[in-house]
């Protein structure tokens, strides 16, 4: 077949590799031996190379040493660089999944932001990948301890906070309501942006029970005669659970992003409260011409 015949330079099996997409890329090589043994004795470069080629930012943003679930026993058995004895940790193609996902999942978020009116600064794009990285945070000190860092520069608050605003003007009609922030504050302090992403392209949560069980999970308030009993099916043990620090297993807490950039911008004196007007008109009239500024088909791309 095809790859067996080019096996014997196992540069030109990595080239290719790195245009194929994670599941088809993890299709090859569990089913085929010669390139299953290439990507094995190159794995981190392969992937490395694959993450650089399809999701750039993502790779560099969310590096695969920061998430040892996602990686494996060097398959060849290299050692540590500081530790002789132990084989050193490689990225694995679930790590290569994870990049990917995350850049396609936030620029579907820009795109049906952008499809319902609410265009976002290009480096918006940016900027939330950083956000997602501090959602994988489990406490509020180390989330606080990333954001104070130089790693968010004040733009980047700038935009978070402007991404709150103008996640409020989608869920809220300047006429009919509901003017609650409730649904903003479910969806940042869930575990990642994935749930945003489907809940604004109406794959998920497109029922009000969704809704209500999920925000019973995160952080509803039980009274004490009711502790022992289950809302809607969720377990007793997991009601008002989700904003606590550790995923639910921890008793303070867990500090969303629309909370951390608020005290970040004030400790740094950056004086949002004076630009929120500002982020709600950015992007819909051309501030020279007076005219409007549609959505471009960049901004509006999805992988529909």
């Amino acid at each position: 077949d095809f790859f067996a015949r080019i096996s014997s330079n196992p540069e030109l099996v990595i080239e290719l590799a790195k245009y194929m997409d994670p599941s088809s890329l993890l299709s090859l090589y569990c089913i085929h031996k010669h390139v299953n043994g290439i990507i094995n004795g190159h794995l981190t470069h392969t992937m490395k190379l694959c993450a650089n080629q399809q999701a750039p930012e993502a790779a560099r943003i969310f590096p695969f040493t920061l998430y040892e679930s996602l990686c494996v026993r060097d398959p060849v058995g290299r050692p540590h660089p500081t530790k002789p004895n132990v084989v050193r940790m490689v990225p694995s193609i679930r790590w290569l999944q994870m990049a990917v996902h995350r850049a396609k999942t936030v620029r579907d978020i820009l795109a049906c932001m952008a499809r319902q009116g609410h265009r976002m600064p290009p480096e918006m794009n940016l900027t939330l990948k950083k956000m997602w990285l501090v959602m994988d945070i489990a406490t509020s000190a180390r989330r606080a301890q990333v954001m104070h860092s130089d790693y968010f520069s004040a733009l980047d608050i700038f935009h978070i906070q402007m991404f709150v605003v103008k996640l409020d003007m989608r869920f809220n009609d300047p006429i009919d309501g509901p003017g609650e922030d409730h649904l903003r504050k479910l969806m940042l302090g869930q575990r990642g942006l994935t749930p945003l992403c489907k809940l604004l392209k109406r794959t998920a949560f497109t029922e009000t029970e969704e809704i209500v069980r999920a925000a019973v999970r995160y952080d509803w308030e039980v009274k004490p005669q009711h502790r022992h009993y289950s809302i809607l099916g969720i377990p007793p043990e997991e009601i008002g659970t989700g904003h606590l620090e550790g995923w639910g297993k921890g008793r303070v807490h867990l500090y969303r992003p629309d909370e951390l950039v608020v005290r970040e911008a004030v400790r740094r004196r950056l004086d949002l409260k004076n630009h929120i007007m500002g982020m709600m008109l950015w992007g819909y009239v051309d501030p020279v011409t007076g005219k409007d500024t549609p959505a471009t088909e960049d901004e509006m791309y999805m992988s529909d």
